[in-house]
């Protein structure tokens, strides 16, 4: 056992010597110019003449389960992302590839709210067929997670056509109204949504009259035009923690999870106060109908 992990690590440490020489020569469309950096296992890159960073950590299986892609809040960077979400405890160990991703130049992401001209959607698209090549990793096995301004950026990314990725899972953010209502007959991946009752930005009809609405539909919309477009049934209900509250629903291709917690306010889930890892809900949900 002890040879066979060695083995295997030896090959990982082959491979990524090998892909990060390619890596000089546009392995993928889009992608070029991937360097070393000397922050914890992070790369730069140049998309569209503009540097980019992300930070990748890669399980010990040879080839991953899946991929995650870890975009932070507004103002927020990939290391205290990281450290916040401890989703490497987790994914990690279940086979999963974890990949923070920077927001470039600007503090936050074009979700299609503001007048950012910066290409977010497009970078995603091409770091994620890299990484998919370089790491043997099936792109039907790749979802977007992100943390507000992240979790707008990840609504956007559901709502386009042909998208690539498996699935979304937003924390704290919905799509921009005028995104939701152009774009969401495109639901048609996986879901899973969290929210705080007492969240100003995730509203739902129940507690509108308590919150100031600042443009986006109501997650009651939004659940029931995920089950429409993608022939969702009821599952389940149980609570995570003493609480939250977690309806599952499950359809033949494509499942959707929305997971309440009870005056929260605009925050990623902390266990010291729920009384569960949320990142650990994540792999449960990735895992779930395989």
């Amino acid at each position: 056992m002890f040879f066979r992990k060695v083995n295997l690590k030896l090959k990982k440490s082959s491979l990524a010597i090998i892909f990060f020489l390619l890596s000089f020569f546009c392995f993928a469309k889009g992608i070029t110019d991937i360097k070393k950096e000397g922050g914890e296992n992070t790369f730069s890159c140049s998309y569209k003449n503009t540097v980019r960073k992300y930070s990748l950590w890669l399980p010990e299986t040879e080839t991953p389960e899946g991929l995650i892609l870890m975009l932070h809040g507004y103002g927020e960077t990939i290391t205290s992302f990281k450290s916040r979400t401890k989703m490497n405890d987790y994914a990690l160990p279940s086979g999963y590839a974890v990949c923070y991703v920077s927001s470039g130049n600007e503090p936050g992401w074009n979700s299609g709210s503001g007048v950012s001209k910066k290409d977010d959607y497009g970078f995603l698209c091409a770091l994620n067929t890299y990484l998919c090549e370089a790491y043997s990793i099936l792109v039907s096995g790749t979802y977007l997670c992100g943390f507000s301004n992240g979790a707008f950026m990840c609504h956007y990314a559901a709502l386009q056509k042909k998208t690539p990725f498996a699935g979304i899972i937003a924390v704290s953010g919905l799509a921009p109204l005028n995104v939701w209502e152009k774009n969401k007959a495109n639901c048609k991946l996986d879901l899973f949504q969290v929210y705080g009752t007492k969240d100003d930005l995730v509203l739902s009809k129940k507690n509108a009259k308590e919150n100031v609405s600042r443009g986006y539909p109501y997650i009651e919309d939004v659940t029931e035009q995920w089950i429409k477009v993608n022939s969702l049934e009821f599952e389940e209900d149980f609570m995570p923690g003493e609480t939250s509250f977690l309806k599952a629903y499950t359809g033949l291709k494509n499942k959707m999870w929305i997971l309440q917690v009870k005056d929260y306010p605009h925050q990623w889930p902390a266990s010291r106060t729920t009384g569960y890892e949320l990142s650990a809900l994540i792999i449960d949900f990735l895992e779930s109908g395989k």
